[in-house]
């Protein structure tokens, strides 16, 4: 006597099928897809200004330096620029996750700023520098990984 025929065959692929499609459509819904900017739109239109404050900072012929130091993040301006004139804001961004994200106004004290590794978790961060200096307007990027 046979145990399975053809029909039961073709039922328990198409069950197992289902089965395995249901789980792959749990585990999609569980995702968490944060948005890198909540206004992704209205940043997208100020781009060009973004592009203009970056060929500002290539004019400069130095860039601004961060390096893990001891127990502090070192951001270093280049000496050419008067630190007593720099406004504006260093954001430590964390790919993997916003809430490690660190924004912070610049201070700068002799042409550096210094960060408490406290204020961190371990792995990559981008961090971008928005600034202006005698009206004009500089943006830089450097990758550190703590």
């Amino acid at each position: 006597m046979k145990l399975l025929n053809w029909g039961w065959g073709i039922a328990i692929t198409f069950s197992l099928f289902v089965c395995f499609m249901g789980y792959l459509a749990t585990m999609a819904f569980r995702q968490n897809f944060d948005l890198v900017h909540e206004d992704y739109y209205a940043e997208e239109l100020q781009y060009q200004k973004h592009i203009d404050r970056e060929k500002n900072s290539g004019l400069l012929g130095e860039n601004i330096s961060c390096k893990v130091d001891q127990n502090e993040v070192v951001l270093k301006f280049p000496k050419t620029i008067d630190s007593g004139k720099v406004k504006g804001e260093v954001f430590f961004f964390r790919p993997s996750d916003k809430k490690k994200d660190i924004k912070e106004a610049l201070h700068l004290s002799q042409g550096e700023q210094r960060f408490p590794l406290s204020l961190f978790s371990s792995g990559l961060y981008k961090v971008k520098v928005t600034w202006e200096s005698n009206g004009i307007y500089y943006f830089n990027e450097e990758t550190i990984v703590l």
